[in-house]
């Protein structure tokens, strides 16, 4: 598990005490007044369950597009190669592609169009960089779980991010069931940081 040296100053410590704790969130949900692209329902809906789903948002063509772009990086014998990518630890299969972005041109320019990113500049109030982009391939029933994590917890801690003003962006490719891995969100979680004991064990997003 990383840890790091707590300052004085540090509002989310984590991996430093050997007491796990939630911790008030103390940031804003919202950065700024902008009223474009999410209407004030969908703000609503962010600012109070810390999420919001935008059905439709891609046009078939896009997503054809990705599905094909998913199936041309799965099949990549230099993608495959490449430290960026985690296979199923029971399969061996695809599974994770960290630094998409930096890898699928498509998947660049997915990242940078108004439909996502014009979303993120609203909440944040400001101009967006990519810190992170993950690929995941999760099959029916058989992929290895991906446990419930913040993944703010990581960037403060590994990366240095000292605030909560970040957003994580999910485009689903394929239709979302109970029984074909997909991702679950916990209403309400974004109020609150949770502080890990530095126990020695793993990151809690590996």
């Amino acid at each position: 598990m990383t840890t790091r040296t707590l300052s004085p100053t540090d509002r989310y410590p984590s991996r430093v005490g050997t007491e796990q704790k939630f911790i008030k969130r103390g940031d804003p949900v919202l950065w700024g007044p902008k009223k474009d692209p999410l209407d004030q329902v969908e703000l609503d809906q962010f600012h109070h369950h810390g999420f919001v789903v935008r059905e439709g948002l891609l046009d078939p063509d896009t997503v054809a597009e990705g599905l094909a772009e998913v199936e041309r990086l799965r099949a990549d014998p230099e993608v495959l190669q490449s430290d960026h990518v985690i296979p199923d630890p029971e399969t061996g299969d695809f599974r994770t592609l960290f630094a998409v972005h930096d890898t699928s041109p498509m998947f660049e320019w997915l990242a940078a169009d108004a439909r996502l990113a014009g979303v993120a500049r609203q909440l944040l109030d400001d101009d967006v960089y990519i810190h992170q982009s993950i690929l995941e391939v999760n099959g029916p029933l058989s992929s290895h779980p991906n446990p419930w994590h913040s993944d703010f917890e990581t960037w403060h801690v590994e990366d240095g991010i000292p605030a909560m003003r970040t957003i994580s962006a999910s485009i689903a490719l394929t239709d979302n069931h109970a029984w074909t891995g997909p991702m679950t969100m916990i209403t309400g979680s974004h109020g609150w940081y949770l502080s890990y004991e530095d126990d020695g064990s793993q990151s809690p997003n590996e």
